[in-house]
């Protein structure tokens, strides 16, 4: 994982720590007929404007009924812009049926500890998912690392992307005896969509019994949510397919 993301998460896990037993985290879709939805500083509209997500968009809330009609939300993490805030409830729907979302959840069929693989499936959807031990000293050339000096003798460094793009699941240490992703397999009627080796490569220490897959038979869609790592290397990522067609990951 990019060391970057550690402040946006310490605040996520201190929220949670925080939690009544009327709290919920979900995935969500931002949907609002304007075409974005602002996220505020605080939960309220009168709260400074933060910045703005794209309707269509995914984030990663938490919904403590303490703030009424708001949900505080993690887009998809960029370094470069750390874009966290209020969320009003209406402008999302939960991925989670438990939510009243816009899709039901698919049941486990099938779960291989020693293969590393898992499959969900029903009447209209099957997805099957494999993960396998990582090599990294055969692969230690792909991974760049990032040093800090901060102006001290003392340099801090961690290892920042693989084949060119932030990984995670291990809190910027090295992947060491840890698994990842091989393969996606998404199959809805007769149509068989694979998720990019691009989109899989770079998420470590998987935990397949920590997935979850739901369909929205009113648009042929499948979404994949899971929670992967541990400790300060846990994260979130959605896979989403809409309309059978693959449209990309959100990780948080």
């Amino acid at each position: 994982m990019n060391k970057a993301a550690i402040p946006a998460l310490l605040i996520f896990a201190a929220t949670l720590l925080g939690a009544t037993t009327t709290s919920h985290a979900e995935f969500g879709k931002i949907v609002d007929a304007d075409g974005y939805v602002n996220v505020r500083q605080a939960p309220s509209n009168s709260g400074k404007i933060l910045g703005r997500i794209t309707s269509g968009k995914f984030v990663y809330v938490y919904d403590d009924e303490t703030y009424d009609s708001w949900l505080y939300g993690y887009p998809q993490f960029d370094p470069n812009n750390e874009l966290n805030g209020y969320i009003h409830h209406s402008r999302v729907r939960f991925i989670d049926s438990d939510k009243q979302g816009m899709s039901t959840e698919v049941a486990m069929s099938a779960f291989d500890a020693a293969q590393q693989t898992i499959e969900f499936a029903n009447d209209k959807v099957r997805v099957t998912i494999e993960a396998q031990d990582f090599d990294y000293p055969a692969n230690k050339h792909q991974f760049t690392e990032q040093c800090h000096h901060d102006g001290k003798p003392l340099t801090s460094c961690y290892l920042s992307h693989y084949k060119g793009q932030p990984f995670w699941g291990t809190d910027g240490g090295e992947p060491n005896n840890m698994n990842h992703y091989k393969a996606i397999t998404v199959s809805i009627g007769d149509n068989t969509i694979r998720i990019p080796q691009s989109d899989i490569e770079s998420l470590f220490n998987i935990y397949l019994r920590d997935t979850k897959v739901y369909y929205d038979a009113n648009t042929d869609s499948v979404y994949i949510s899971a929670t992967e790592g541990d400790g300060a290397g846990t994260y979130r990522v959605l896979f989403a397919i809409e309309q059978g067609r693959y449209i990309g990951k959100t990780v948080v």
